[in-house]
């Protein structure tokens, strides 16, 4: 995935980057399945209810539930305390200008700061 740096008309440094929901991992479990393929398929399973064997699996797994305008993926904004978010994620982006990468950043939505607090705790003026 690509990640850039760009200055705005204001002076103020941006790190940008894209995120993609589904190549998150959450767990070894979800890299363990995606290696071993869908095991309710597998003939063994059948044998496998019939013994009557206790369950094997261990963990609890984490998921992580997506907006709908979020699901396939959007652009990351960081400059200092402050994220933005830009959904969908332009094509060829990491190819654009920095006055390109400005003007995305401009349009997107303020996320959050580093205080945890969703929107960054204040309005943002445009």
């Amino acid at each position: 995935m690509a990640h850039r740096s760009f200055t705005d008309a204001r002076g103020r440094f941006w790190e940008v980057w894209e995120v993609r929901p589904g190549l998150a991992l959450i767990g070894a479990a979800a890299d363990q399945r995606r290696r071993e393929g869908d095991r309710r398929r597998a003939e063994g399973v059948s044998a496998w209810i019939a013994s009557g064997q206790p369950e094997r699996r261990q963990r609890r797994e984490r998921r992580v539930g997506v907006a709908t305008p979020l699901r396939d993926g959007w652009l990351a904004f960081r400059s200092g305390d402050e994220r933005r978010r830009l959904a969908p994620v332009p094509h060829d982006w990491e190819h654009d200008a920095d006055a390109q990468l400005a003007a995305y950043c401009e349009a997107a939505q303020v996320v959050g700061d580093a205080s945890g607090v969703e929107g960054g705790g204040r309005e943002r003026s445009r």
